[in-house]
């Protein structure tokens, strides 16, 4: 089997190819020329080529001439902006991404809390040019974008400077709880097959370097129902932070792998294996679905960063 993975270059690319099995054959792609070297850096190899940006002329065309001469068998795509060219065109073989209105909801932070806000799921919010009726510590964050760009804290709705009041643009309530990151994924029938819910110990650069892995039964009841409402298909990583009520309310999703894998991996579930059982239509056998709570590293990504 030839796997494709974009966005080599990043946490989430590195870590897809760090948990990849032998009998495979692994390309890598990324827009940033200096990919390979990062890949390297971690002690993994596969063979890169640089293609254009998703937004840019050319993308798509690119990765349909990867996949001919590579004789690419499936497609993970690892960089949000790319997600739903990849949904919505053919590139002559298989790709693991969700459907268009998923990916639409989820790109969205203002669409997913609107989508989920009558479930109780979600923390207050607004956008920034509307009327804000939010008191106390606030969190703004750009409508779309990934990880902490552009976003910040405030003492109050009064000290949010005045680029941020905009529909760009979320403002919400501030949750000072623990945060949860949910490795989860769907089947290609969209069935929820497993979730693993994990918190982050360690960090470096704002990347989860180490983690441990808990059943918070309430995270994973609140994943299954998620994943009753959105269609997905393949991995899912959701992000969940309790309130002052220690109750956990839904941040973002980002319908890819995420680049803590390895956590999960070692708590006894590898994410790209059970991926690529899914893709050859091989039933899952529970024994291989049961993972333990525990606390280990990510390497690979300490590499990286350091």
């Amino acid at each position: 089997m030839n796997i494709l993975i974009t966005g080599i270059g990043g946490p989430s690319g590195i870590t897809t190819l760090s948990l990849m099995p032998k009998d495979v054959k692994t390309f890598g792609c990324d827009a940033d020329a200096e990919a390979e070297g990062r890949v390297r850096k971690t002690g993994l190899e596969a063979p890169f080529f640089k293609v254009p940006l998703a937004r840019e002329e050319g993308f798509l065309d690119a990765i349909r001439e990867l996949v001919r001469e590579n004789q690419i068998d499936l497609l993970i795509p690892q960089v949000d902006e790319e997600l739903l060219f990849f949904a919505e065109n053919d590139v002559g073989t298989r790709v693991v991404v969700s459907p268009p209105i998923t990916l639409n909801t989820c790109l969205d932070k203002y669409q997913l809390y609107e989508r989920f806000k009558d479930r109780g799921l979600c923390p207050a919010y607004t956008l920034g040019d509307s009327e804000i009726g939010i008191y106390g510590q606030v969190f703004v964050k750009p409508r779309r974008g990934r990880g902490s760009r552009n976003s910040a804290g405030f003492a109050s709705v009064s000290g949010i400077p005045k680029e941020f009041l905009t529909n760009d643009y979320v403002i919400s309530e501030f949750l000072p709880g623990t945060e949860y990151t949910v490795d989860a994924m769907c089947d290609f029938q969209c069935s929820l097959v497993y979730a693993v819910p994990r918190v982050r110990t360690e960090t470096l650069h704002g990347i989860s370097i180490r983690g441990r892995t808990e059943k918070n039964r309430e995270i994973m009841e609140i994943t299954h129902e998620i994943c009753k409402v959105l269609k997905f298909i393949g991995p899912i990583n959701l992000q969940f932070k309790l309130d002052k009520a220690g109750k956990p309310k839904l941040v973002e999703i980002n319908p890819r792998f995420s680049g803590g894998l390895p956590i999960t991996a070692a708590a006894g579930i590898n994410p790209v294996e059970i991926l690529l059982e899914l893709f050859r239509g091989n039933e899952i056998p529970k024994e291989r679905l049961v993972w333990e709570e525990m606390e280990s590293g990510n390497e690979s990504i300490r590499r990286l960063k350091e």
